[in-house]
């Protein structure tokens, strides 16, 4: 597959013909992804100095021109950036390859410290602190504190809740993709469960709740699209199309690809919906009492901070099913 991709750089970046040897790195943290797309002065890597950043950037999903690198290249074997010459048009054997920026690379090892309670708790702080102090914009803070967040609550949540509700804190005021914020919440929910605060744990996870109602999530989680169904649809193209049909399968692959993305989104969406659901139903017990303190307790956390009744209503129901008689 990596000798015929048969693509233009045009078609592979979205970029305008350049003159020189480009280097593309793609990296990826969680489900975060960041790019840097230079010009160079030689394709060889002995001799090459950058002469020109094209394009840097981070975002939960790759620019349409980048995308099929990733699929091309991941799981990764090579090492090294992928260049491309001024003229080519099919890249040659191999040709594919990642490096991870800086960020990314240091949350993997941040992450790769955990080892339950065998984990070097002090080293963990002190690389998380060197981090924010490096990266500083609010996007890496908040995945930096995240990925705290995360080492602290799957190594030891029970001996170190204190550390992952201040990590997790934090990055709930950066960390703005929705997948990640759900990951917080039910951590600041099940650390603070721990020390016997019912009531904060629940108003953790009824807000995590809150977030995803804008979602219009359904009951149950969707299947997942396939990928590839029209390869070897458009075949035999007669003379001069080969172009066109490139871009027409091109454009039939990213709306597979596309509707998946969104699929994957959903089901991890209502996996984290049905997580808080869950930790609620620990909390209360999973039978309903009519006019028993933890009803009256729980219903009044959720018009607290779901403030619309048919949504109180929804979440006491998928709680405690048989909360209101069948008619």
């Amino acid at each position: 597959a990596h000798g015929n991709t048969n693509l233009r750089y045009q078609q592979l970046l979205g970029w305008r013909q350049v003159q020189l040897p480009i280097c593309v790195s793609i990296g990826r943290q969680g489900k975060w992804f960041r790019w840097a797309i230079e010009q160079v002065s030689s394709p060889r890597p002995s001799e090459r100095t950058i002469t020109k950043e094209l394009d840097r950037g981070g975002a939960p999903e790759l620019p349409s021109g980048l995308r099929r690198f990733w699929r091309e290249t991941s799981p990764v074997s090579q090492s090294g950036p992928l260049t491309i010459g001024p003229l080519l048009v099919s890249p040659p054997e191999n040709p594919f390859a990642l490096t991870i920026l800086p960020l990314p690379e240091q949350l993997l090892k941040l992450d790769g410290l955990r080892a339950a309670d065998k984990t070097p708790w002090e080293e963990v702080e002190k690389r998380t602190n060197e981090l924010l102090a490096k990266y500083t914009a609010p996007a890496d803070k908040g995945r930096i504190h995240w990925q705290a967040a995360h080492v602290y609550g799957q190594s030891d949540i029970r001996g170190h809740g204190a550390d992952v509700i201040r990590h997790a804190q934090e990055a709930l005021k950066y960390e703005r993709d929705p997948v990640q914020r759900g990951w917080l919440y039910m951590y600041l929910g099940d650390a603070t469960g721990l020390v016997q605060k019912r009531d904060e744990a629940t108003r953790w996870y009824l807000k995590g709740y809150f977030e995803l109602i804008a979602f219009n999530l359904p009951d149950a989680a969707p299947e997942l699209p396939t990928v590839g169904k029209f390869r070897g649809v458009i075949s035999n193209p007669a003379e001069g199309e080969a172009d066109n049909n490139q871009i027409v399968f091109e454009v039939l692959q990213a709306a597979e690809v596309k509707a998946r993305q969104e699929a994957e989104l959903v089901r991890d969406l209502v996996s984290r919906r049905n997580i808080y659901i869950g930790q609620i139903q620990n909390l209360y017990g999973r039978q309903y009492v009519e006019g028993s303190d933890s009803t009256a307790t729980l219903k009044k956390l959720a018009a607290e901070i779901l403030r619309d009744e048919a949504i109180v209503t929804r979440l006491i129901q998928a709680v405690w099913p048989d909360s209101i008689p069948k008619t």
